[in-house]
This record gives C-alpha cells, sequence and structure tokens, in this order.
C-alpha cells in the first residue's frame, strides 16, 4: 500500500479544518507525504474516498459522524484501504464508542503506528453504517438540523431537537428482530454497533 496519506476534512464540522491542520503538522514534522481535501459540497467526501479506494491508500478521516458515514460508503475495496479517524466535528458517537483520541495530533501520531483493527459495518439498502442506523424521531431533528440556516454546533442540534418534538408523533412501525415479527408505535428505531447514540 502507497505510503502517502489522503486526509479529507470537513469545513462546516466544528473543528474539521483546525484538525486537518493539526494533522499536516504532525506529518510535516516525520516528512511524510499527504494530500488534503477540503469538502466544500456535501457528498464530496464520498467521490474522493471512492477513487482512493479503487486505486489503493491510506485515507484519514476529519470530522464527525456524518462525515465518517459519507467517507466509508465511498469506499469500494477495503482490502485496499487503510482507514483512520480523527475528531473535528459536532455529532462525535462513533469517535466516542471506539476510543478515537480526542486531541488530533495524538490521533495522527497513532494512525501512523499502523496498529490496524477490524470493526463491524451494518448495510441497510446498500448504504453502511458504522455506529448506529435508525429511523424516527432522530431523522427528523436531522432534517430540521440540514434546514435551518442560522445558529451552529450543539446549540443547532437542541433547537432542532425542540422544533421536532413540537412536531413529531409516534408511528405505527413492523420489524423484525431474530426472526420474530414485533408491532409497535415508535418514535425511534435504531439498531447500534457501538455504545453511544445521539451523544
Amino acid at each position: 500500500m502507497e505510503n502517502l496519506y489522503h486526509l479529507i476534512a470537513n469545513p462546516s464540522s466544528k473543528n474539521g479544518v483546525l484538525s486537518l491542520k493539526k494533522a499536516e503538522s504532525v506529518l510535516d514534522a516525520k516528512g511524510i507525504p499527504y494530500k488534503s481535501y477540503i469538502c466544500e459540497k456535501p457528498l464530496e467526501a464520498r467521490e474522493i474516498s471512492k477513487k482512493i479506494s479503487n486505486e489503493s491508500g491510506n485515507i484519514v478521516a476529519i470530522g464527525g459522524d456524518g462525515t465518517f458515514n459519507n467517507i466509508i460508503n465511498g469506499i469500494e475495496d477495503f482490502d485496499k484501504t487503510r482507514l483512520g479517524f480523527i475528531i473535528g466535528g459536532t455529532g462525535n458517537d462513533f469517535a466516542e464508542a471506539f476510543h478515537v483520541n480526542k486531541d488530533a495530533c495524538e490521533a495522527m501520531n497513532e494512525i501512523l503506528l499502523n496498529r490496524e483493527g477490524t470493526i463491524d459495518l451494518m448495510e441497510v439498502c446498500g448504504r453502511k453504517c458504522l455506529n448506529v442506523t435508525s429511523t424516527g424521531l432522530d431523522i427528523e431533528v436531522l432534517r430540521t438540523f440540514n434546514n435551518m440556516k442560522v445558529f451552529k454546533g450543539k446549540i443547532k442540534y437542541l433547537i432542532s431537537l425542540l422544533i421536532t418534538l413540537i412536531r413529531f408523533g409516534s408511528y405505527r412501525t413492523v420489524f423484525k428482530l431474530d426472526g420474530k415479527e414485533y408491532e409497535r408505535n415508535a418514535i425511534i428505531i435504531a439498531g447500534g454497533n457501538g455504545i453511544c447514540y445521539g451523544g
């Protein structure tokens, strides 16, 4: 696998660009080659990671849950791709569940140690998920969040949640678990791969 590191950052995430700069400083100090990508469009990270994975490479995802999700959904060949994570977002459930170092410099140094591990991915209707897959209230919160033009960060999430709680009601759902079918009134249905969801 090539020695070049591909740093993919989300500039709209809480600390995306700052974390990118810290990761770059570690690589500069060690003389390790890298290429940085600052994504300007929501799905750009997916397109970039797809290209890198098809050519074989090291990807460092810098952002939060949304950025990480876009990057893993771009990767087509996991056998040819090494993937590391640096926190730079608002929603960091995956990073919390899998103990990603909160300091960007230290996280980059840990990635360079090449201590590889594997994690399971979930897949729903062709979409890969790292930490949780869900439907219901949380999806409506995200829709409200994405449509809101004011506020940033956690305050934006909290306001989106309050607006959604006022508007949202339960719905009837049918699901199967371990071969058994259930019918319930639900607000949220979630399947998890980690220990943290929604903070």
